[in-house]
């Protein structure tokens, strides 16, 4: 689709559907660059206000507490590879 089509509001949506249904408690947005980053994570912000996002501004470190996870391809290989931040298969799977 072309850009400013609505490819990440569509995606909200259905993660928002996805998670009242009780289908999915955790997802893992993938991008591929950080200004896609940055503009997935404000408009998560904006459109599902009261879900737990990472990262917040300063976040290195995975947290395991939040719903909604929005990082670049290499950024997630990173902390997959990354033995101090021990992460469980569950816990990948459950993304």
């Amino acid at each position: 689709m072309a850009t400013g089509t609505g490819k990440t509001r569509t995606c909200i949506a259905m993660v928002d559907a996805l998670m009242r249904a009780s289908h999915a408690e955790k997802v893992l947005f993938l991008v591929d660059r950080i200004a896609l980053r940055e503009q997935a994570l404000a408009a998560f912000k904006e459109h599902l206000p009261n879900e737990p996002r990472w990262p917040n501004v300063g976040e290195k470190l995975i947290a395991k507490d939040r719903r909604i996870y929005v990082s670049t391809y290499p950024t997630m290989l990173n902390i997959i590879r990354d033995e101090s931040q021990h992460l469980s298969p569950h816990f990948l799977i459950s993304l």
